[in-house]
């Protein structure tokens, strides 16, 4: 469940009803600190498509460790839809063949901008066949350069296509887009008191949850975790279960006698 982001989810909504009804075609970026739940908005906008009926979604997630090596990012989204290359027209299919090695890939023929345009018509061929298309791409900011330039190449020309490009990245990376931007904002503390009590967090211990996360979704999730493992705090006791004698008392010191004695 997604607490605090009924504009935002409206918003993507919106996008994937006009893709679906107008065969209008939209991309957006989502940007926020690690933790404010852009990911888990990409994960809702699949279900919203899958639950309408829509089969068409393509995932890829940018791996700093990747950055440099161009096209990974390509090859995680198309890899399973590379059987429709022969489809594309042939500049187009050689070129995304390159990128992706795939089977029958021409030698030294790396032509970013035939793969942006080839990226494009596969999204466009997918819509026309059981649209609308959606293609998910989280932590944006490592993608290599390749990748970025052919996606961000069909997202800005995205027109009547019923295809939906979702971007996310954290606050500074993928600069320059050129894309509509979405920012994600903390969570209100109402918001927040909300996930947490649905966590079946103790009511005494919300508040400082919320105040300590500075409502991160992530932040709340795993301080209400750590907080239901932390035992309670217990009363020592000796081990005959007497209340432990006072610090300041001497072993022995005469023990107080009742006044009827």
């Amino acid at each position: 469940m997604l607490y605090g982001r009924n504009l935002d989810r409206t918003r993507i909504a919106t996008l994937l009803a006009e893709a679906r009804e107008h065969r209008r075609s939209g991309a957006l970026l989502l940007r926020g600190e690690a933790g404010i739940g852009k990911s888990a908005l990409l994960d809702d906008a699949e279900a919203a498509l899958r639950t309408s009926g829509g089969t068409h979604v393509l995932r890829a997630v940018g791996v700093e460790a990747e950055s440099n090596l161009a096209y990974a990012g390509l090859n995680q989204l198309l890899w399973h839809v590379r059987d429709r290359l022969d489809a594309l027209p042939a500049a187009q299919s050689a070129a995304l063949r390159t990128a992706l090695d795939a089977p029958g890939a021409p030698a030294d023929h790396r032509d970013r901008f035939t793969a942006g345009l080839a990226v494009l018509t596969l999204l466009a061929d997918l819509a026309e066949e059981n649209g609308p298309a959606l293609c998910l791409v989280d932590d944006a900011q490592w993608l290599d350069d390749a990748t970025a330039s052919a996606l961000l190449f069909a997202a800005r020309r995205l027109t009547a296509d019923g295809v939906v490009m979702l971007f996310a990245a954290r606050d500074a990376g993928f600069a320059g887009s050129g894309l509509p931007e979405l920012l994600l904002e903390r969570l209100a503390p109402d918001d927040a008191e909300r996930m947490l009590a649905d966590r079946d967090v103790p009511r005494p211990a919300r508040a400082r949850v919320v105040r300590e996360s500075q409502g991160n979704p992530l932040a709340l999730r795993e301080l209400a975790a750590a907080g239901r493992r932390r035992p309670p705090p217990t009363r020592s006791r000796s081990p005959t279960g007497s209340p432990p004698r006072s610090a300041n008392a001497s072993p022995n010191s005469p023990t107080k006698r009742s006044s009827c004695c």
